[in-house]
């Protein structure tokens, strides 16, 4: 139902937010399209808006969304007037293709890299570039794109060359804004490397940490408990560590989804009726390894692969069992392992400080150490994490466990 504001008329609903909505219409005196974002402003934040307002107003950019007006339309609405672009979200291109072959992601950078390049001539950073906020002209073209959502951007000046604001959404933030120890513009070229890996793979580099270590007699296991893209506000209190038979734990960082849908395959195949024939308590933790390589083998094969790295650890008789195995198909057995974020930032210590005939107590220690890093050092886990134990006497999941943030912590690796 068309609805007329000013010179505009209200066509169909676009998008929609939390305190906003955006309109398909027609501009009457001239017949142009164009889109219109009706904001309530008793629920917005005034200087957040006018803040996007007064940088929308300063640039002109063919890849950068252009503002043609804004009116206040006396009924608790703001009205922002601008170009009309019809293909949706980078985020959506990107899920419906999985990924962009690399001659289409190379043209959708280089645009990228040339709209914040002129936004930093002008000292302007927008610290909250992701897939979500970039979109697309039309459905019909996969690369002429258009830098949106300005709320977060902010003006360098003189007096203020150092921001400190911790803000953005995490997977995609430079790690020094969550830190809030001070950045420049320099952290939108690190939210320009998150979006080319997506583009190119189809998922985010930095997924939630899991760690596994082997001890005397026994395995751990632990996991952060965030969400799939890092985010602490939508996705957490996930469990992704979870027992599989009595001997068996796993554990998996990247889509959550589709590794709880790895989760029931793997454990119908532990509860059916096959699985104790011929077997004393079911199968070798290396035994469950091997099949799930074969299920993650057979998506990769139907062209669905399963975004998830898979860690299994486990004990059985004289087999003390920890293996991984990630989304590309690369599988090893080792005393120690990490995935996501983890693999880069806890990897050193683990590599440092493992040692043969560990105590179960010196590898709960170690552990603690890696998520105080993820957590404190680099922000890139939750404040919790759950511990998987496994030993010849069977598993348990202990946890969500509270990282300790109080004191003075020397634990850089």
């Amino acid at each position: 139902m068309s609805k007329e504001v000013g010179d505009y008329l209200l066509k169909k609903e676009i998008g929609k937010g939390a305190f906003s909505v955006v309109y398909e219409a027609i501009k009457k005196s001239t017949n142009e399209e164009v889109a219109v974002k009706v904001i309530d402003t008793a629920k917005s934040d005034p200087q957040k808006l006018q803040g996007e307002i007064k940088i929308l107003k300063m640039v002109d950019h063919p890849y950068i969304i252009k503002l043609y007006d804004v009116f206040d339309g006396n009924d608790g609405k703001l009205y922002i007037i601008t170009d009309l672009v019809k293909g949706g979200e980078l985020f959506d291109r990107i899920s419906d293709k999985t990924f962009y072959p690399e001659d289409k992601a190379k043209i959708v950078v280089k645009r990228l890299i040339s709209a914040i390049g002129y936004l930093h001539s002008m000292n302007i950073v927008h610290r909250d570039l992701k897939p979500e906020n970039i979109l697309l002209k039309s459905p019909d073209d996969d690369t002429d794109v258009r830098i949106a959502d300005f709320g977060f951007s902010k003006m360098i000046t003189e007096d203020a060359q150092i921001l400190l604001t911790a803000c953005g959404t995490p997977v995609y933030v430079a790690p020094e804004v969550l830190n809030a120890k001070g950045y420049g513009m320099e952290v939108d070229m690190w939210s320009i490397g998150v979006i080319t890996y997506v583009l190119l793979c189809g998922y985010p580099p930095f997924f939630a940490s899991v760690l596994g270590i082997k001890y005397e007699g026994g395995v751990l296991i632990a996991a952060d408990t965030l969400g799939s893209y890092g985010s602490m506000a939508l996705f957490k209190d996930l469990e992704r560590v979870i027992k599989l038979g009595k001997y068996t734990i796993i554990a998996g960082s990247g889509e959550y989804s589709d590794f709880i849908e790895l989760n029931e395959t793997l454990q119908k195949k532990v509860n059916g009726d096959e699985c104790c024939e011929g077997k004393e308590n079911g199968y070798k933790p290396s035994e469950l390894y091997s099949y799930a390589q074969r299920i993650l083998y057979k998506h990769r094969c139907d062209q669905k692969p399963l975004f998830v790295t898979l860690i299994v650890g486990g004990v059985k008789k004289d087999e003390i069992f920890l293996g991984q195995t990630d989304m590309y198909g690369t599988s090893f057995t080792e005393n120690y392992v990490a995935s996501g974020i983890g693999a880069h930032m806890a990897m050193p210590l683990l590599r440092k400080e493992w040692k043969d005939h560990m105590s179960r107590e010196e590898a709960e220690h170690l552990i603690e150490r890696c998520m105080k890093i993820l957590y404190l050092n680099h922000c890139w886990a939750g404040n919790q994490y759950l511990l998987g134990v496994v030993d010849s006497e069977g598993s348990d999941i202990i946890g969500p466990i509270t990282i300790d943030t109080t004191g003075k912590w020397d634990i850089i690796a």
